[in-house]
């Protein structure tokens, strides 16, 4: 029973009502590069009213910030410091010169400047413009768990190394195929990989890689590097309709869909982690 609420249905560990510090945590170490620190900002203010605006260019057209600061003259009607600055490829932050004009335009969905005849959406930033990165939030598909790791608690405990753990997908614990758990990281799509990880004094290797897409359902791992179901060594009886119950496979090694075996020679990433079990462990 959680002592923090009072429910039987999980631990306190895993309780909603359990008080998070503003603590400094490190995440998605398990990845080389990808590793970052991480703090939990409790009740932050909101942020101050800005003029400041995105401006993105929307298509295959290419801008420059002088052109963007003459179409914005020209759209306005007005003659104005933008103070046009460049964050990444074709798209700029812009200060407007008063709310109304800000609005009218943020909401005007994709325009077209008719000076260069550039598409571009102007939109307020959903971030801190001072920000140079944003976690990126994206289902991960985790295959090779032994049975001891097949519990919610393991699993969140395990995804550190991976990035900040949102959720895990509980559905996919009782499926007996791949694990799947959405966390923050620096980007997606490169947690793709082996990593060596011991539960208790047993290593396994577990093949981490994005979610695709068109994921459904469940797909294993095969011996000879193919996707489907692995092979299951034959069982006496050997004919008949027992026969094909007993070769029926338990649990084969699951898969990621989108990641195929890699070619003779290929060298997967190999890290150590260790997680140890025991109750009450902390976050």
């Amino acid at each position: 029973m959680c002592y923090l609420c009072k429910d039987s249905g999980h631990p306190a560990v895993l309780c909603l009502d359990r008080p998070v510090t503003e603590e400094i945590m490190m995440y998605d170490h398990g990845i080389e590069g990808m590793g970052f620190f991480h703090v939990e900002v409790l009740d932050a203010p909101p942020p101050s009213p800005s003029l400041l605006a995105i401006v993105s260019v929307v298509g295959e057209g290419v801008a420059s910030p002088a052109m963007i600061e003459a179409e914005l003259n020209h759209l306005c009607r007005c003659k104005w410091d933008w103070q046009v600055a460049l964050i990444s490829a074709n798209t700029f932050t812009v200060v407007f010169p008063d709310a109304i004009s800000m609005g009218y335009r943020t909401r005007s969905g994709n325009t077209t400047l008719v000076l260069n005849q550039l598409v571009v959406d102007i939109s307020e930033p959903k971030w801190d413009p001072k920000a140079v990165a944003v976690l990126d939030t994206a289902w991960i598909l985790i295959a090779g768990l032994p049975d001891v790791a097949w519990s919610e608690w393991v699993i969140r405990s395990m995804s550190k190394i991976l990035g900040k753990v949102v959720v895990v997908d509980e559905l996919s614990l009782r499926k007996e195929e791949e694990v799947r758990v959405k966390v923050k990281s620096l980007d997606s799509s490169k947690l793709r990989a082996t990593v060596r990880v011991f539960f208790n004094d047993e290593g396994f290797d577990l093949k981490i890689c994005p979610e695709p897409p068109n994921h459904v359902d469940r797909s294993r791992f095969s011996d000879d590097g193919h996707q489907g179901v692995g092979r299951v060594m034959p069982a006496t009886p050997t004919t008949g309709a027992l026969a094909r119950l007993a070769t029926t496979t338990r649990r084969t090694t699951a898969t990621c869909r989108s990641t195929p075996a890699p070619p003779p020679g290929s060298h997967l990433t190999h890290l150590r982690v260790v997680v140890a079990l025991g109750p009450g462990a902390p976050e």
